[in-house]
């Protein structure tokens, strides 16, 4: 099966765009892995519910398309989110990337595709 990565912020709360993504991956019959990342520096508990509930809203909007969905949050204390990317792409076999913004520096094996 084929996965594909969404790394999602504050910006991807566009039902418009959820609803195209969801519906682009179930064309595709892909599971989708959907992570957020905070920022360390910004790392609090308000900030990490807040993350958790934009990942299950997004969860919702995929039961509702019937896509298979997988929720990561992941902080960079260690490492710099282009490092978490990089390895979530690694670990997790990634088809193909899908961002609402531009990310400097990740090495995407097929496709990024943004606005």
């Amino acid at each position: 099966m084929k996965r594909v990565l969404i790394y999602v912020e504050k910006n991807i709360s566009n039902q418009h765009t959820i609803t195209w993504i969801m519906d682009f991956i179930k064309r595709l019959d892909a599971r989708l892995i959907s992570l957020y990342i905070i920022e360390h520096d910004n790392a609090n508990d308000d900030i990490e519910d807040e993350a958790w509930k934009i990942l299950y809203h997004i969860e919702d909007i995929a039961f509702e398309h019937e896509v298979k969905i997988s929720l990561l949050l992941e902080k960079n204390d260690e490492k710099t989110s282009i490092e978490i990317i990089n390895n979530v792409i690694s670990t997790y076999d990634i088809y193909f990337m899908i961002t609402t913004t531009y990310v400097e520096g990740v090495k995407i094996p097929q496709l990024v595709v943004g606005r």
